[in-house]
């Protein structure tokens, strides 16, 4: 990754979308992400990396996408946030999303 100086825009944006829901509802959830959200994440051109995290006895799940930049990730929510917004209404859930500057990158 490319350092960035103070005050520079960083290039690469992290999303992070959580939510907490019951214990048996991950695995749904989960399959129907697959169903609905992941093939345009397949297909975005911007995305570095997505990755999906769960912590099935507790009913958490975070999904996290790794994008070359705040373009890259605006280009595609036109078709993301539909397909997004699909997968949570259909099971009643609002999870928290959230954006972040990524300062440091090891690999």
């Amino acid at each position: 990754m490319k350092s960035t100086e103070h005050n520079e825009e960083p290039n690469v944006i992290a999303r992070v979308v959580g939510v907490e829901v019951p214990p048996d509802q991950v695995e749904p959830i989960i399959g129907r992400y697959r169903e609905l959200v992941r093939p345009i994440h397949a297909s975005a051109p911007g995305l570095r990396r997505h990755y999906v995290l769960s912590d099935r006895s507790r009913g958490r799940i975070s999904f996290v996408g790794i994008w070359e930049s705040d373009q890259a990730l605006a280009d595609v929510v036109e078709r993301l946030e539909p397909a997004r917004k699909r997968l949570w209404d259909e099971f009643g859930h609002a999870p928290m999303v959230d954006s972040y500057a990524v300062e440091d990158e090891l690999g």
